[in-house]
């Protein structure tokens, strides 16, 4: 499971290069929780993960993570287009 899981990263990683940082961003917070829900399904002893074992609350949380860090190079419109689409959009269902 995680070498595919590595395998399908370097091809996403790839693919975004020529796309948005949003986007390059948007990848990278996919794929963490892609090897979250891989770390789970392994320690329960299965050995696929399906697309609703995502977490969309970690993948969320990720993103913004990884946009409001300090010291964080993502451009200021995409950080305004962010802040304000938070404020608009109600969260994730608890």
């Amino acid at each position: 499971m995680f070498p595919q899981l590595s395998e399908h990263w370097e091809m996403a990683q790839a693919h975004a290069k020529a796309w948005s940082e949003a986007h390059q961003l948007m990848v990278w917070a996919i794929f963490c929780a892609w090897h979250k829900a891989a770390v789970a399904d392994f320690k329960a002893g299965r050995g696929r993960i399906a697309k609703s074992d995502l977490d969309m609350r970690h993948l969320r949380q990720k993103y913004e993570e990884s946009l409001f860090a300090d010291g964080s190079r993502y451009p200021r419109q995409m950080l305004r287009a962010c802040r304000r689409e938070l404020k608009v959009r109600p969260g994730p269902a608890p």
